[in-house]
C-alpha cells in the first residue's frame, strides 16, 4: 500500500482514489481512507466522499474520515463538518478520541461555518452550544462552562468541554488538567496525549 501512496504523492490521478472510495470491500476502502489520510490537503478535492464515508460501519474508515476532514476542510466545507459532529457520541472509542483531536485543532473560520450551519438547520442544541464553548472559550464565562461541561455524565457536553479545555490550554492550563480526572478514560486519555503533545512541542523550540 506503501508504494500505491508513493504513486499518488507523485501525481497518480485521484480518480484512482476515488474509485477505491466507493468499492464495495471494506478493506479497499479504508486502504482508500488510508491513502487519503495520508494526503493531507492532496486530498482536499475528495471531501465529498470522505464527509460521505463520516458514518461508515468500519471504524477505522471514520477514524480516518476525520483525520482527512482535520487537514483539509475549509469554511466552505461546514457542511461536512456538521455531518461529523454526532461522532462525540461513536460507539468506538478510537473514533471518539480522534473527533476530540479534531474540535480540539479544527481552524476557527471552520468551526465559525459549522456553527452557522447548525443554526441555520436547527441541528442538536447542545452542539450548538458545544461549538460557542469552542468559539468563546476565552472568555471568562466561557471557560466557567468548561470547568462545568468537565463534570458533566453528558458525553455530548463532555467532550465539547474537553475540547475546549485543549484550545485554550496555553491561555489557562486547569480545565485540562481537570480533564486528566475525567470520569470519562476517553477524555482522560485525551488529555494527557494534548500534554504530551505540548511538552514535545515545547521542547523541539527550545
Amino acid at each position: 500500500m506503501a508504494d500505491l501512496l508513493d504513486e499518488f504523492q507523485n501525481g497518480y490521478s485521484l480518480d484512482r482514489l476515488s474509485d477505491l472510495l466507493k468499492a464495495a470491500e471494506p478493506q479497499a476502502v479504508r486502504a482508500g481512507m488510508w491513502i487519503a489520510s495520508e494526503l493531507g490537503v492532496g486530498a482536499r478535492p475528495l471531501i465529498g466522499q470522505i464527509a460521505g464515508l463520516l458514518h461508515s460501519p468500519v471504524a477505522a474508515v471514520r477514524f480516518l474520515a476525520l483525520e482527512c476532514l482535520l487537514a483539509c476542510a475549509e469554511p466552505s466545507d461546514a457542511s461536512a463538518v456538521t455531518q461529523a459532529l454526532s461522532l462525540v457520541e461513536d460507539s468506538e472509542s478510537s473514533v471518539r478520541w480522534q473527533m476530540l483531536m479534531f474540535l480540539a485543532n479544527v481552524p476557527r473560520p471552520v468551526l465559525e461555518a459549522a456553527r452557522q450551519v447548525c443554526a441555520d438547520e436547527m441541528v442538536d442544541l447542545l452542539h450548538i452550544k458545544g461549538l460557542d464553548l469552542l468559539l468563546h472559550g476565552h472568555s471568562h464565562q466561557a471557560t466557567i462552562a468548561i470547568y462545568e461541561g468537565l463534570k458533566s455524565r453528558h458525553r455530548v457536553t463532555s467532550a465539547y468541554a474537553a475540547a475546549g479545555a485543549a484550545r485554550i490550554v496555553r491561555y489557562d492550563s486547569g480545565p485540562l488538567r481537570i480533564a486528566l480526572e475525567s470520569q470519562d478514560a476517553i477524555i482522560r486519555r485525551f488529555a494527557a496525549d494534548v500534554i504530551e503533545r505540548l511538552r514535545v512541542e515545547d521542547a523541539d523550540t527550545d
